[in-house]
Order: C-alpha cells, then structure tokens, then sequence
C-alpha cells in the first residue's frame, strides 16, 4: 500500500480515496504557481491561464 497526495478531481478510478477518519496527518497548504513568458502567452495559454485563475481561488497569508 502507498499513499500518495493528489486534488480529488484528478484521482484516477483505479485508486482509492480515503475519508478523513484515516488516521493521517493534516496537509499543509500548497501554491500553484503560474510563470508565463516575458513576450507575452500564446492565446492558447492566454486562455489556460485565465481558466486556472477563475477555478483556483486565490488565497494570500
């Protein structure tokens, strides 16, 4: 058995996800950060971006 830390929406069928009563310690926070290019993103990029900052809250501290 192996544990393994992965956002809920992207834990493939084949594994398991376990409840809070599991005996684990807690997370701690994480940062997604997201670097784009100085010249400017392609639009495809553009969009991903825009997309991920509208889905992720944002949360300072």
């Amino acid at each position: 058995m192996a544990d393994t830390a992965m956002l809920a929406s992207t834990v493939p069928r084949d594994l398991a996800v376990l409840d809070h009563h599991a005996a684990l310690p807690p997370l701690p926070s994480f940062a997604v950060n997201l670097h784009l290019p100085d010249t400017g993103p392609s639009p495809t990029a553009h969009e991903l971006a825009a997309r991920l900052r509208e889905a992720i809250p944002h949360r300072r501290g």
